[in-house]
């Protein structure tokens, strides 16, 4: 349901946007999409979170933002999302002009 959300926000907002639902749907559509920033759950069906962003980190387009959206909120989650490569950390729940902020700054960090 957040992920329909997120989806319908951003697209609003004029970005394409691709969802994934598991770690093993994300890691391929990275590789056949080459998206400009990606948005990860820590908790996912299949794996965790934070093996993903290691995996995007260590690819071609390393430098690519990360942002964590999670309900793992407790500082050693922050901590170890911050470790794994993420370039920011959004905790559950939050607002959706939060995450455009985010998003908008990560993208276009001059302004």
């Amino acid at each position: 349901m957040l992920g329909r959300m997120l989806v319908r926000l951003l697209s609003t907002e004029g970005y394409d946007v691709v969802q994934a639902v598991t770690a093993r749907e994300g890691l391929r559509l990275l590789q056949e999409q080459d998206p400009d920033i990606v948005l990860l759950d820590l908790m996912l069906p299949d794996g965790d979170g934070l093996d993903v962003c290691r995996v995007v980190r260590e690819g071609e387009r390393a430098n690519r933002p990360v942002i964590v959206v999670s309900a793992r909120t407790a500082p050693l989650d922050r901590r170890r999302a911050v470790e794994a490569g993420a370039s920011s950390f959004l905790s559950k729940p939050f607002e959706p002009d939060e995450l455009l902020r985010m998003v908008n700054g990560c993208l276009d960090p001059s302004g």
